[in-house]
């Protein structure tokens, strides 16, 4: 009797052990690479390749002189608005 009960303390232990190392792999996911750096310096946007690259300077580094006419969109050239 006692063999019995050890043996299913075990088995559930193991089943737990199971269970959080499956949850801690499916939480756990990497970070996708971003797009766009700020590391990598652009300051014009003849250099942007599209808009959203242009957003991304305007918005996340501080690159307030891509918007000319201060309406909030970076790149009008790049950016048309319709």
């Amino acid at each position: 009797m006692k063999h019995i009960i050890l043996v299913i303390v075990c088995l559930i232990t193991f089943l737990f052990s199971i269970q959080s190392v499956y949850a801690i792999k499916k939480v756990v996911k990497p970070t996708p690479k971003p797009k766009f750096s700020c590391s990598v310096r652009k300051t014009v946007c003849a250099q942007m390749r599209n808009c959203d690259e242009a957003k991304y300077y305007y918005s996340k580094c501080g690159l307030r002189k891509l918007d000319r006419d201060r309406d909030g969109i970076p790149c009008e050239t790049i950016c048309k608005k319709y």
